[in-house]
Formats: C-alpha cells, structure tokens, sequence
C-alpha cells in the first residue's frame, strides 16, 4: 500500500506519515530490487499491458529480493497504520484497521509469487484490484 492513500486530507501531514510516505518512495527507487521493480512496479496505477500480461513466475533466483522487499514494505505499512492510529479519533481507527488487512492481503499475494502459484502478471492484476479496494473504501471514510 502506499502511503498516499491513506492520507486523510489535502492539509499538513503529520511527520511520521511524511516519514512512512517518504520511506516508502526511498523504496520503490532502490536499485537493489530494480529487477523486480521492473516486472511489478509500486505504482498500479501505472502498469502496462506487458506487466499485465506477464505469465512468467518468479524466477527461485529472485525469491530473496523479493522477500527481502516485502518486509521492508510492510515495515513501512506498519508505519504508517501506527502513524494514523496516533491521530486519534474514530476515523483514523477504521483507517488503520482497513490499511492493516489490505497489508495482510498484499502479503498473500506476495507469498503466492514466491511459492510460484502465481504469474507475475496475475500477481499484478491481483494487486491492482486490492490496492484499489483500499482507495475505495477509504473513500467511504
């Protein structure tokens, strides 16, 4: 999950969500999982129709990069759901909890490519839908 979207309004971010979202671009630009970055970007938003489309599966070669980059993402979704939660209020409660289940979702996925079940293009297309199931339902918020 990004960061950005759990970002409750258009004002002043608080420091330790400016220091999740600023953790989370550091990540998706090191060039330790450039490799992987290129088949599964951070952005969904921004996939094209080849990484859609991609029925190749990961490669037992890349499985330590990838597990490597997962835990430093939900390390960073940690974060952030902590950072939320420490605004208070009901609101950033549901907010955290619904970021915290997508996380564990986003983590079945992750573990279904390292296992192989999936195709780097399913793994895509189900992040994707996920990922926008989290925007959707913070919307409702």
């Amino acid at each position: 999950m990004s960061p950005n979207e759990g970002q409750t309004n258009a004002g002043a971010m608080p420091a330790a969500l400016q220091k999740a979202k600023k953790a989370y671009e550091e990540l998706c630009e090191d060039s330790d999982y450039e490799d992987f970055l290129k088949r599964a970007p951070c952005d969904q938003e921004k996939f094209t129709l080849e990484q859609l489309a991609d029925r190749t599966k990961l490669e037992p070669e890349m499985i330590s990069t990838v597990s490597q980059f997962r835990a430093r993402e939900k390390d960073i979704e940690n974060s952030f759901a902590s950072a939320v939660d420490s605004t208070g209020g009901k609101k950033p409660g549901k907010l955290s909890k619904v970021m915290r289940e997508t996380s564990k979702k986003v983590g079945d996925l992750y573990l279904k490519l390292v296992e192989q079940k999936i195709s780097f293009g399913e793994f895509n297309k189900r992040l994707r839908d996920v990922r926008g199931n989290l925007r959707a339902e913070l919307a409702k918020l």
